[in-house]
Formats: C-alpha cells, structure tokens, sequence
C-alpha cells in the first residue's frame, strides 16, 4: 500500500518535472487533469498538490542548474529564446530577474524560460531558488484548483459535446452536400457554354 502510494505520486513528481523540462506537454494540462482527478477522488488532494508543487520546484531547478553549468542544450535553448518574441522582452528585464521569473511562471510559453534568463543573467541559486518557489506556490494551486473547481461544468461540457455531435454531424452532411452540388452545378454549367 505504502509502497503504491509513494510510486503513483512520485509519478506526478517526474511528470511535472519532464513536462517542465524535456515534454512537450504543458504544465497546465497536467495541473488542470489532476485538479479534476482530485474532485472525483481519484487522487487525495493534499499529496496531489504537494507532488505537483515538488515536481514544478524540481523541474525549474533542474532547467537552472543546465544554464548555469552551460553546455550545448543550454546554449541551444537560450539561443532559441533569443529568436522568439519573448527573447525580446528576455533581454529588456536584466535589472529585473525576479520579476521575470514570477511573472514568466504565469505566461504559457517563457515559464521554462524564466530558469534561463535568470542563470545567464548570473542570478544566484539561492535567489532564484526564492522567486520560483514563491511563484510555483502561487501558480500550481490556482490552476490545480481551477481543474478541480470545474468538475462539475467539465462533466456538463463532455454531455454538452456528446449532445451535439449529432447535430454538428448533420450540419457537415449538409455542407458536404452543398459543395458536392455546388462543383456539379459548375461543371454543368461550364458543359452548357
């Protein structure tokens, strides 16, 4: 039992570290499903958001730790933020990291470049360290909250859509049918010249 519980949340640690990092999967998918999970009860919501939190701490300080010590992948990646609009806004906020930390948390898009600004801005550890946790324990419990404050309109919304896809089927039979009549009144008319 022990052994199951320390497994399934060390899981949403790794997830929320790799999506933080490495996956191409945004943060707030992962927040918003498992604030839904926890209002069905599928997970507690105390460990949840622990692991979450961790795993977001965990993820940033990990992104940190590679700007820092340099190397290619650093380097690649600040390259790429330097091309991007954001790199833009990246080089306007050098008196400014920690704002661009806190506030970049909230940004979908530059939060996981707030860990390369800060480090090729020569931020210490220790600070940046301070502003990403007081931005991570801001962030992950409101979008975590959100998934799970929406259960109930998620759940109208699913039988919404289930509701509905018959009429948006018949709505695209009917286009369908006025573009296959619309080609073949053109090609009737080009024969009729």
């Amino acid at each position: 039992m022990l052994l199951g519980f320390l497994l399934s949340y060390g899981a949403i640690v790794l997830t929320m570290v790799a999506a933080g990092t490495v996956l191409p999967l945004p943060e707030e998918i992962v927040l918003l499903s498992l604030g839904y999970a926890a209002s069905a009860k599928a997970v507690h919501l105390g460990p949840t958001l622990a692991a979450l939190i961790l795993g977001a701490l965990i993820g940033d300080n990990l992104l940190f730790g590679i700007a820092r010590h340099g190397g290619k992948y650093a380097e690649w990646l600040y390259a790429l933020l330097l091309s991007s609009k954001a790199g833009k806004i990246a080089r306007k906020e050098d008196t400014y990291p920690a704002l661009y930390i806190v506030v970049g948390r909230f940004i979908i898009g530059i939060r996981t470049l707030g860990p390369l600004v800060a480090a090729h801005q020569g931020v210490s550890w220790v600070r940046f360290a301070f502003w990403d946790a007081v931005a991570v324990s801001i962030y992950v419990p409101v979008i975590f909250f959100l998934g799970f404050h929406f259960h109930h309109s998620i759940l109208a919304f699913i039988d919404d859509v289930r509701t509905a896809k018959h009429f948006i089927f018949a709505v695209l039979i009917l286009l369908i049918a006025v573009y296959v009549t619309w080609i073949w009144r053109s090609a009737w008319l080009k024969t009729k010249k």
